[in-house]
């Protein structure tokens, strides 16, 4: 899915509006958002990027941002400018936020894994499919489990390489062993 341009306003925004959808965001770290909160600087902080769906503002990029500026206010909701898209799909807001890049916190294989999936990338869904079809699971959470691939990216480049068939082969090899 190839995304396209979209017109965006700043927008102040009451933090109580703003929703962080988990189904594609990486977990909130307590430990980013304390050094960012240690390091504050009003000058450098980006914006949050927002989606504006159904009503709904949606974070895409900026959680910890947002959670930082609240504990600066003592942990109170307060009006943050945001920048708002409109016009976006679920699908779309989940490819931008695994397109990210820059100084934001890298995205771990399986976050960028799990937002291409909610976004309908057909290689990240024939990816899962290969892996499944193999009796494993991707692991996209960071929990270690019987039958989970934790090393989502080099299960990815082996994927790319070789091609649904044989790497699913391989995989059923090595279960099999």
């Amino acid at each position: 899915m190839k995304l396209r341009t979209y017109p965006y306003k700043e927008i102040a925004i009451n933090s109580a509006f703003l929703e962080i959808p988990a189904e594609y965001q990486r977990k909130l770290q307590m430990s980013k958002v304390k050094q960012m909160v240690a390091e504050f600087n009003g000058i450098v902080v980006n914006p949050p990027k927002v989606s504006y769906r159904e009503g709904r503002y949606i974070v895409i990029d900026g959680q910890h941002t947002i959670v930082g500026l609240k504990v600066l206010n003592g942990g109170e909701d307060l009006s943050i400018v945001c920048r708002v898209y409109t016009g976006l799909t679920k699908e779309e807001e989940a490819l931008v936020f695994a397109q990210q890049t820059g100084a934001s916190t890298p995205l771990s294989a399986g976050a960028k894994l799990r937002a291409k999936l909610v976004g309908q990338d057909a290689e990240a869904h024939a990816f899962l499919a290969a892996t499944e079809a193999a009796g494993l699971q991707l692991g996209t959470d960071h929990v270690r489990a019987s039958h989970k691939i934790i090393c989502v990216s080099t299960a990815l480049k082996e994927f790319q390489q070789y091609g649904p068939d044989i790497y699913t082969e391989g995989l059923r090899a090595i279960v099999d062993a």
